[in-house]
């Protein structure tokens, strides 16, 4: 079984990074390439103290994110799951360190991926109105202070994040 993760994890990381430069082009002048290792146990409940282990633990997945500065910002990524018994509703980066739940600070848009499958993945860009200046130059100052969930849909599902991963 933990073979088959790191290999998996391993495979979702170069995936992530091929969607990111196909998507960016290769020449993306000052960008930075982030990582998350999502799981449901580094979801946490958001009490003082959190009780953590409150996502889907048989769940797991990648996110690779490019932060891309310049005159038009913007965040690309891609996201690789697997496990997950229930259709996605969203994906975000979240200000918040370990065991913290912050406010979202970007969308990551689960395009083509919402529907239940093993393993899925989509990646894209945001940008616009969606990313500014300023975020990324907070999330670039300090990585681990933010990180990437994945939202799964109600009843059963998990929608305060089913997947989590601190950026490194």
């Amino acid at each position: 079984m933990m073979r088959s993760l790191g290999l998996f994890l391993a495979a979702a990381l170069l995936a992530g990074l091929a969607i990111v430069n196909s998507a960016t082009g290769a020449s993306a002048q000052g960008a930075l390439t982030l990582f998350a290792v999502l799981n449901g146990a580094s979801e946490c409940d958001g009490a003082n103290p959190p009780l953590c282990r409150q996502g889907d633990l048989n769940a797991y997945g990648a996110a690779t994110i490019l932060l891309v500065p310049g005159t038009t910002p913007r965040v690309c990524f891609g996201i690789v799951v697997d496990n997950l018994t229930e259709n996605i509703t969203a994906a975000h980066i979240h200000r918040g360190g370990t065991a913290v739940n912050g406010d979202i600070v970007i969308t990551l848009s689960p395009s083509g991926a919402a529907a239940p499958g093993d393993p899925r993945g989509w990646g894209g860009c945001s940008s616009g109105a969606d990313v500014t200046a300023a975020e990324i130059n907070q999330i670039r100052a300090n990585p681990a202070g933010f990180y990437v969930n994945v939202h799964t849909a109600p009843p059963t599902g998990f929608p305060g994040g089913a997947i989590r991963g601190q950026l490194f």
